[in-house]
């Protein structure tokens, strides 16, 4: 066995959806680079999405970064961010 009954019995019946375990920013990023438009409105649309709270401030810290610029678009240092498969 992999685990006791009593670990088997403390675990969630369902993983959170992915889009709950990933970084928040890398998400924004990502959902950026291939919906474009404005990111929250995307995420918001998601059928478990994320704190509006949490994705603003990811969003927030991605233009801080030059990730994206005022107007919530990528720059080229996004684009290159999106490429790579690291956390900003």
């Amino acid at each position: 066995h992999l685990f006791s009954q009593k670990q088997h019995a403390m675990m969630q019946a369902q993983q959170a959806p992915e889009m709950r375990r990933v970084p928040l920013f890398s998400l924004c990023l990502q959902v950026k680079a291939i919906l474009g438009g404005p990111v929250a409105q995307h995420l918001n649309a998601a059928i478990t999405p994320p704190d509006p709270h949490a994705v603003a401030s990811a969003v927030a810290l991605l233009k801080g970064l030059a990730a994206f610029d005022p107007q919530e678009n990528l720059t080229p240092l996004g684009q290159h961010l999106v490429r790579m498969p690291v956390d900003p």
